[in-house]
Formats: structure tokens, sequence, C-alpha cells
């Protein structure tokens, strides 16, 4: 069993499942919960009770960013018509009887799927799995590469396929126009040039060699390279920042990583043991050669770009 396949199995365990739209209605008006409509109703839709305890479990599902922006009555308002008019279009969603639609019967026996699986593999780690000091010593040892940084430079780049038009922006970026305009108008790195050329924060390896030689020579911040060519065309480099190669130790937030990775590893052994005892019991069969002929798909959606970089703004 691959360990991507199991690495999604333990993402299934640990990511939520938002189905915020695709709740039941809660039990209308009525005697049974007159207390409700009477103490506590912070909204009415077709006899629905919205209390505000609804409004509070709401808000908690909200996106951290939104969260932050409920700042005074206004703004908690606007939450309140926003979670009205997702009640009203989910009623009339159900009158159309979109609970009977193809797609959404598809998509829920998807979910299903899901949720069954998750609280299945979920009870096979219901044991607690220890984890002694020893075992994350020599883990961190025999891993430690995978916690040092090695030294990282930030830049910003403008590329352009012709070295007499990458001539001409370098004499303008010296006149003292500027360097994040040009690369916005010039750039044809169209993963970057819209924000000014900015490539993150990239270690070597990352770009072509000819260009991680020039990017990691430079000292100064604002520096600007020479033209560098390379496969990609011709580049024109401002330095913006380094970050030094740092040396990991067994601090207590990486001593939490690797307890982690342990348990994983751990889990991941489990699954292993578990499929291999179910394949004596139900009857598998594979037919990998027609995998010769399959291509993988490219992405229906994602950025635009023709390089690959780091990316990343300013994350340190």
């Amino acid at each position: 069993m691959s360990k991507k396949f199991i690495v999604l199995i333990l993402a299934v365990i640990a990511l939520p499942l938002f189905m915020g739209c695709s709740q039941e209605p809660k039990q209308t008006a009525g005697p049974e919960n007159t207390e409700k409509t009477e103490g506590a109703q912070l909204a009415m839709v077709d006899g629905e009770v919205i209390s505000l305890q609804d409004f509070s479990e709401h808000v908690q599902n909200l996106p951290s960013k939104m969260r932050r922006e409920i700042v005074d009555k206004e703004s908690k308002v606007k939450v309140l018509n926003d979670l009205v008019n997702e009640k009203l279009l989910y009623k009339e969603a159900l009158h159309k009887e979109y609970d009977k639609n193809q797609k959404v019967v598809d998509e829920m026996e998807k979910i299903k799927r899901g949720l069954i699986l998750r609280e299945f593999v979920q009870d096979l780690f219901s044991t607690e799995i220890p984890i002694s000091d020893e075992e994350v010593i020599t883990y961190f040892n025999e891993h430690k590469s995978e916690y040092d940084k090695p030294e990282r430079v930030r830049v910003s780049h403008i590329v352009t396929s012709d070295k007499g038009q990458a001539e001409q922006l370098l004499a303008k970026i010296k006149q003292g126009e500027s360097f994040k305009e040009l690369a916005k108008k010039s750039s044809i790195d169209t993963a970057t040039n819209y924000k000014g050329g900015d490539l993150g924060y990239i270690e070597r390896g990352r770009m072509p060699a000819e260009f991680d030689d020039a990017a990691f020579a430079m000292k100064k911040e604002g520096e600007i390279s020479k033209i560098i060519k390379t496969s990609k065309g011709h580049h024109i480099i401002k330095f913006n920042a380094r970050i030094d190669a740092f040396e990991s130790s067994l601090l207590p937030s990486v001593m939490g990583n690797v307890k982690r990775k342990i348990k994983q590893e751990k889990q991941m052994e489990i699954i292993n043991n578990f499929t291999a005892e179910l394949k004596g019991r139900y009857k598998v069969i594979t037919n990998e050669d027609m995998l010769d002929s399959f291509v993988v798909p490219r992405p229906s959606g994602g950025h635009g770009g023709y390089m690959s970089t780091t990316g990343g703004g300013g994350g340190h």
C-alpha cells in the first residue's frame, strides 16, 4: 500500500466536513418548542426558529478572517442576514426537490462513504500509541536534515524572452524607474509579474543554477543583478533579504512534530497490517497493465505561470 494513500486516509480523519447548507432544518415552531420561540428567538424563517445559540454556532464555523470582521452590531446584523438568506435558499432548493437531484445524491453518497471510512479508521486507532523519548531522539537524529533550514534569499525578478528588451529594462531601472512596476508591465513570468516579480524566499535548487548563483551572491537590499540568461529567458534580479542557514535542535516544538511523524508511521503500519489481513478475506483483482496507457489529466484550474517557484510572499 502506498504511503500517499495512507496519508490520504489520515487526512480524512483530520479534516472536518463543512456541510452548512446541507443541514436538515431545525424543528419548526409549535407547542413542543414554545419556550424557544418565545424566549430565545433571534429570527424565524417560514416557521423555523434561528436562536442566539444557532447564530453563535454559525459564527464559530466561519473562517477566522470573517469572524474577526464581526466587531459591531452592523456586522452582526449582516451575518444574521446572510444566515437568513442561506436558509431561504435552502428551503427553496428543497421545494424544488434538489434533494433528489442526481448530482446531489451522488455527492451525498461520497460524503456518507467518507464519514463511514473516517469513523472506522478512527476506531482502528482508538488504542493509545506509546512513543518513548528514545524513539523521538533516534528519529530526529536519523531525519535531522529534514528539520534543518538551508540558506534562503528573497528576490524579485523580471523575465523577458528577448535580451535587447532586458537591456532596455535594466537601463530604466538604473535610471530610477520602479522595478515593481516594470515587472508588472514587462515580465513574462505570469506567476509573479502581477506582484512586481516577487518570488518570495527561495532555496538553492528551486530555480535554474545560473539564477541561483547570481541571487545567492547578492548581499545588499535593493541590489540589482546584471542580465542572467537561463533556459527560461533573460532575468533581471532584485535582492530583497536573506535568511541564513539554520541547524535544528530537539526543541519542544520540534519534538512535538517528531512525535506526530512517528505516530503517523505507526498508524500506517496498523493500516498496512490490517489491509493485508483483509486481502485474505476479500477477493482482490488488479490489472496493472491498463495503467500503461493512462495519462494523468491536467488540473482544471490553478494559477498561471511558466515557472515553478516556492512562491510565498514573506514567510520566514
